[in-house]
Parts: structure tokens; sequence; C-alpha cells
């Protein structure tokens, strides 16, 4: 949006309430404010979605008030997820007004009222009837998100704040199907559908940004791209707890640095669960059966021709959790650091697997990883009663954790090659999330993905084995070093 766009009444807001506006509170403005050739707003809808303490709901207050003070016979309608909360947040917008633009009323003492050069105003507070009225004719007013308190009037601009707790799509047309018709007679009129991530795709607000995503509606969304991961585990400490992802919340966040930093959200990270803080600071919606785990586009765009190993692989197996099927993966890196997956083997049944397996490590010299939950662990113990034996490097759920991030991660930076095998294109296309830990983590799930994805577990697997390995020889280095420059 041009910075052309005249933002004064969004300053002037900002400034009766006591705070000055930030770059993407303007932002906001101007894409209100934007007209088009014939003086009417480009955006009569708009859906506006932010993270927590980011000043989303003071950027639309701001706005509504200064609206109010500089255009006469200007009404306002508020509403927020429920009747209470919307009088919660008029009350502290009431304080705030009058600390920082106060006018006094007119009393035995004072007959005269406010003399202040401003535009008088008058706050009602009383329960049911909160509404700020102003002398040039201007009328702010709360309302509870009930189609029947919309019927019958005029407004020139409707504000529907935490929409997204309106996840019923009837009750959300039929909320929508009582304000629209307030604006039919108004041309400058404008509904503003705001909130947070909500905790299903569906509703009032989810809606609201679909349509903003097929510019059938204007639309501000602050959120981490849907594949970006939230937290950071590193392979050569599989053990500890997944720390924050600074650098997404960072790109996602545009309150950090003004409204809160990072170490306050930081300490908000570890009180909520994986997907709260997603929602809540990230802006990422929990995914659904419509939602693959691997962005279909990274995928595509990873795609090599087939071409020779590396020196050294890791290497793991999967096996479905019903033993309908397995599979046996591996990867490695080049000199410049990026990733390759191929799979060596995917087949029905689960018999085949020892045998294949053992085969496999046994000329790759390397430890044969695998998930010690479900499946997996009668494959890995016939192979440990082989000879000649194998090193087996069996992962925890930390480890599996880790391993789904590193992977989804490296495609989204375009670090992870692979060769389009089909069997494991069709996992990665068909894959799903699960959550884990009571929603503290999230791994590829077997029941919400359309096909067998133990071809892209074992490939994760495989590539985290190859980064422990690294981990481990390098950490053996550093200690033989000093030990010979002790010596």
């Amino acid at each position: 949006m041009p910075a052309s766009v005249d933002i004064s009444e969004l300053r002037t807001g900002a400034r009766l309430l006591g705070f000055v506006p930030s770059p993407h509170q303007e932002r906001f403005g101007r894409i209100a404010n934007a007209k088009r050739d014939n003086g009417r707003p480009r955006n009569r809808r708009i859906a506006k979605t932010e993270p927590r303490r980011s000043g989303k709901t003071e950027g639309l207050l701001a706005l509504a008030v200064g609206r109010c003070v500089e255009r006469p016979d200007y009404y306002v309608a508020f509403s927020a997820q429920s009747g209470k909360k919307g009088r919660d947040r008029f009350l502290k917008m009431a304080v705030a007004l009058d600390r920082w633009d106060p006018c006094t009323k007119a009393s035995r003492s004072n007959p005269e009222g406010c003399t202040r050069p401003h535009v008088h105003r008058r706050i009602y507070r009383s329960n049911g009837g909160e509404r700020i009225e102003w002398e040039n004719g201007s009328v702010f007013m709360v309302l509870p998100p009930d189609p029947e308190a919309y019927r019958g009037e005029e407004y020139h601009l409707v504000i529907l704040d935490e929409s997204q707790e309106t996840t019923d799509e009837d009750a959300a047309s039929e909320l929508l199907g009582g304000i629209n018709p307030t604006m039919d007679t108004v041309p400058d009129a404008q509904l503003i559908v705001a909130g947070t991530a909500g905790k299903v795709r569906a509703g009032l607000l989810w809606t609201a940004l679909e349509k903003g995503r097929r510019g059938e509606w204007g639309i501000l969304e602050y959120a981490a791209p849907e594949h970006a991961e939230p937290v950071v585990i590193d392979p050569a400490r599989p053990n500890d707890e997944p720390t924050m992802n600074v650098e997404t919340l960072l790109a996602a966040h545009p309150g950090v640095g003004t409204l809160t930093s990072v170490d306050i959200i930081g300490e908000n990270f570890d009180d909520l669960s994986l997907v709260d803080f997603q929602r809540e600071y990230l802006g990422q919606w929990p995914p659904d059966l419509s939602v693959s785990a691997i962005d279909p586009a990274h995928w595509t765009a990873g795609a090599v021709d087939m071409r020779s190993r590396g020196d050294r692989v890791g290497l793991a197996f999967d096996v479905a959790p019903d033993g309908s099927c397995a599979s046996l993966a591996c990867a490695w890196r080049d000199e410049d650091g990026t990733a390759y997956v191929e799979l060596l083997a995917h087949r029905t049944g689960v018999s085949w697997l020892p045998v294949e397996a053992h085969k496999v490590a046994r000329a790759a010299h390397v430890p044969l990883a695998y998930d010690v939950i479900g499946q997996n662990t009668n494959p890995a113990d016939v192979v440990s009663r082989k000879r000649p034996a194998v090193k087996l490097a069996p992962m925890n759920m930390k480890d599996m954790q880790g391993a789904t991030q590193r992977f989804v991660a490296a495609l989204a930076d375009a670090t992870l090659r692979h060769f389009d095998q089909k069997d494991l294109s069709l996992a990665a296309a068909g894959a799903g999330w699960r959550s884990v830990h009571g929603e503290t983590a999230r791994l590829f799930g077997h029941k919400a993905s359309a096909s067998s994805i133990t071809p892209l577990t074992a490939a994760a697997l495989a590539l985290w084995s190859y980064d422990k390995q690294t981990a481990t020889r390098r950490r053996r280095r550093r200690v033989r070093d000093a030990e010979e420059a002790a010596a």
C-alpha cells in the first residue's frame, strides 16, 4: 500500500489513546484508508490477523476513535467474541481516553464543563449501553456478536474483534447476514474482521482470511509461513528440550522490539503447548486433513536427477503401525552441506526388512537408525541377532521430532534434495501432522496422512542419524586434538 495514503485519523486516534502507532499499525491504516478513483474505500471489507501482544486491538480502536473525531456523524459498532469481552475492551479504552484526552463533565462546581479546545464527548459506561458520543454527532458503540443487535441500523464502520472464536459456519453466516445490510446505504461503510489464529480452520476469521488471500477482501496478515518450524532442536543434543525458533518469531510477529520482546515471549513459550504457541505468537493455524506436512512447492523444487551417494551415509528404516509395509532409506550431505535423501526399499510386509537392512548397514559400515516406538522394535531385535553384528541406533521421541523438523526446514531452505522416487514423493504428498507430548511437539502422522509415510519417516530419520554421526565425530576430534595439545 503506498505511503501516500492519508493515515492522519489513525494517528489522531492513537494520540487520544496515549500511544504512538507502530509501523505495522500504520500499514493497517493505509489498507483501511486507501481510496478508489471515485473516492470510495478500496477495501469495503478487510480481514486482519496478528499474533498476541502486537497491538492488534489498539490499532483497530485508534482508527475508530480517530474517524469519530475527524468525521462528523460517523457511526462505529464494535463487537468482540462476547458482550462481556467487548465491554472489557471498551472500558479499557475509556480509561485511556479520560487520561490522554480528558473531557470534564459539567457539574455544580464546574457548570461550563470542559473548556479544552477539542471535540467534546461523553462516555456512557452502563452495562448494555456502552458508547461514546461526540459533539460532532459521531458515536462509538459496543454490541454483542448477535445479528439481532445489528438489524435495522446503519453503520459506517463495523469491527468484529477476536472473530476466530466464531467457528461455527452457520453462526458466522447469520452474523454477517445481520451486519451486511447495515452497510448497504452507506457508500463509505467498511467491515473489519480481526483476530488471531484460531483452533480450527473454519468460521468467521478463517473465511475472511481466505477471501483476502483470493483478493476478494482487503487483508493484513502477520503470520509465519505454514511450514515454518516453531522450534529448534540440536542434533548433537537431541535429549535437550526444544527451544523457540527466534528466526521464525521475528519473521511473524510485528510487535517484537516495540510492544514486547523475545525474552518475554520466550517465557510464555515455556508455559504453552506447541500448538497454542504457534497460534498465539506465530499466527499459524493448526493443521487439518486439508494441510500437507510437506509444502508441495518445496518438494517439487527439491527434485534432482539421481547421483552417486556420499562416502558416508545415514541409514534408517520405518515400519507402518499395522505392519502392512516398511521402508529403508539413506541420507548424506555434499561438501556444501546440501542434504540428499534416497529411498532404498519400500515393500509390503516386514519379513524382508531385517535381511535387507542388515545387508545394507554391513556394507555401509554405519549405524542403523529406527524409532524405538511401535512396530520397529521387532525388526531391530532380529537385526541385532544377525552375524556379523551391525550397530543399531535407536531413536527416541525427541530424535523423531528433531528429524521431522530438520527435514521440513531443509526443504524450505532449499538445502535438501531428493530424486523424485515414486513412493517417497507419494509419502510427501500425502503426509499430515500429528501432535505428541500433549501437543508440545509434532511428527508426521500415519493416521493423518493420505498414504504410507514410512518412506518419508525413514528418509528424515536417516538424515538426522547422519547429522548425529557428524556431530559425534567432530566432538571426538576436538577431544583428541585437546589431548594431543596437552601432551
